[in-house]
């Protein structure tokens, strides 16, 4: 069962996630929101609940496809969906990103 200090680490973690992406789209231009990508999508899942978990597992579904030594991969960010409750307790965080492999 879920204390009121995890829910409040949660909802703390998903406004400054907001927050950042928020302030990200607001900073101006960038590079990767001007290239369509090649329509790679790749999902990243925190069963804790840690949306920095699920997004760096997004990155390296991504990176596990790229080949070479110098290995890059150009992300946007796409979603953020969960799943909270049940008997079971969940707090599942699924973060989906599109990827350019370079």
């Amino acid at each position: 069962m879920a204390t009121g200090n995890d829910r409040r680490n949660f909802l703390n973690a998903l406004g400054a996630g907001a927050s950042g992406i928020l302030l990200a789209s607001a900073a101006g231009d960038s590079q990767a929101a001007d290239e369509p990508g090649n329509g790679q999508v790749f999902k990243g899942t925190s069963k804790k609940g840690d949306i920095k978990e699920a997004l760096d597992a997004a990155i390296q579904a991504a990176m596990a496809t790229a080949r070479g030594n110098d290995r890059q991969v150009r992300w946007t960010f796409k979603s953020l969906s969960g799943v909270n409750g049940g008997i079971i307790g969940a707090h599942e965080v699924t973060v989906t990103i599109e990827a350019a492999i370079l």
